[in-house]
């Protein structure tokens, strides 16, 4: 395995040039440093973590982090992965500020403008489409600062990584699942996050087309935008409900799912509805048990925290790039007979 003196050596340069690109250090030309890159990647070269340990102590590293929604238990998840994340970066000085936002432009630029004020090495981010984000977003990639999406991709910009469910096989995923449980004709209400979120949009999209393609006995009967909040979701099941008596199917598309559930349950026969859901989180497990949900597509929340942070660490303290550029996580299954263990408390 080559050494720092090695890799210079063949470069044609300083130890102190590689040592900058080691370290995204800047002042070094592009042509410059992707040759550097080249022969460290020809080389197998290994940065020895410890001792950049101790030469990044005194440079904190800020990762900017931006996701949805105050108080909505997916995301609480994802925010919850990359602090648990983070304490194994922290000795490279590592640090994540974590900004929860609206849907809204607004909350994202102001979210923004807070973060290149304190200043960051690297952004992790659930997009939003507009724009205005996406031009920001670009500024800061054309200032060398890595951008990752989580969660919500945005295949406009020159991200290095995603990490999330396939929204697409998502929505794919539900229109089967109806289809097996409700194994008649299916009259579905659906409710989502918000339109301009990348991953919820692209999830109707699939959903919609699997079901004209595929499953004829499926009738999209309407959807309905909650932003994720539970008394938004509850008064939106209740009302789809009494303006369509025919409903016999809930596809809960984002968050929302404890109002869903609670509006499903008041009806008094919560029997009469095949309820799916996307997370056993929240008071998910208790629905199971209750029966008023039926099956939750878990797309693993903590995972995908704890990923985007161990990617974007490796990528700021080793300019390592990450194996694949999509990394999806899975899209599990749960019902009654197999709530994950962490939750089997609640559950009980």
């Amino acid at each position: 395995m080559a050494t720092i003196k090695e890799i210079a050596a063949f470069a044609g340069v300083s130890r102190g040039t590689v040592d900058r690109v080691l370290n995204n250090r800047g002042g070094v030309s592009q042509k410059t440093a992707d040759k550097i890159r080249r022969i460290m990647e020809e080389q197998n070269f290994q940065p020895n973590l410890a001792g950049m340990a101790l030469a990044t102590q005194a440079r904190r590293k800020r990762v900017g982090v931006i996701l949805y929604a105050h108080d909505t238990n997916f995301y609480n998840e994802i925010e919850k992965g990359i602090i648990y994340q983070s304490r194994t970066f922290a000795v490279y000085g590592l640090e994540p500020i974590i900004h929860r936002v609206n849907y809204d432009e607004d909350s994202f630029i102001d979210a923004l403008d807070q973060l290149e004020e304190v200043g960051i090495s690297g952004l992790i981010i659930s997009t939003y489409d507009s724009d205005l984000i996406l031009a920001r977003l670009k500024q800061l990639i054309d200032q060398d600062i890595p951008v990752l999406t989580v969660n919500s991709d945005c295949e406009k910009i020159d991200r290095f990584a995603f990490v999330g469910c396939d929204a697409a096989a998502s929505g794919r995923t539900a229109a089967a699942m109806i289809e097996l449980l409700r194994r008649s004709e299916a009259y579905v209400g659906v409710l989502y996050g918000n339109q301009a979120v990348p991953v919820h949009r692209i999830r109707m999209e699939a959903l919609k087309q699997c079901v004209t393609e595929e499953h004829p006995h499926i009738h999209l009967v309407e959807r309905m935008e909650t932003l994720d909040d539970d008394i938004l979701s509850y008064k939106a099941t209740l009302d789809l409900l009494k303006r369509h008596p025919e409903i016999n199917t809930i596809y809960v598309a984002a968050g929302g799912q404890d109002g869903v559930c609670q509006a499903i349950a008041d009806t008094g026969h919560p029997e009469d509805y095949i309820v799916i859901t996307g997370t056993v989180l929240g008071r998910g497990s208790e629905w199971l048990k209750a029966g008023v949900i039926n099956a939750v597509l878990s797309e693993h929340p903590l995972q995908q925290g704890m990923h985007s942070l161990d990617l974007m660490a490796r990528k700021i303290i080793c300019a390592e790039l990450p194996f694949l550029e999509l990394n999806y996580t899975e899209t599990s299954i749960i019902l009654p007979e197999n709530v994950p263990h962490q939750y089997l408390n609640q559950y009980q």
